[in-house]
């Protein structure tokens, strides 16, 4: 499994409990979590938040 497919399980779990939109915020490998998930599918999430994600990488 890797983090594409972690995100989509926790999207259907949102689906599966009726959760259209909700705030989302993940810290460390949540963070990076919480990203892949508002890449999939912004219009679920009204904001996000991360704190210190792993694997993102921001410009040089």
């Amino acid at each position: 499994m890797n983090m594409r497919d972690l995100a989509g399980w926790y999207l259907t779990a949102l689906d599966d409990m009726g959760i259209e939109q909700t705030n989302l915020m993940g810290f460390a490998f949540g963070g990076w979590l919480a990203a892949e998930m508002a890449t999939m599918d912004p219009k679920r999430f009204s904001k996000l938040v991360l704190v210190n994600p792993m694997g993102i990488k921001p410009p040089t």
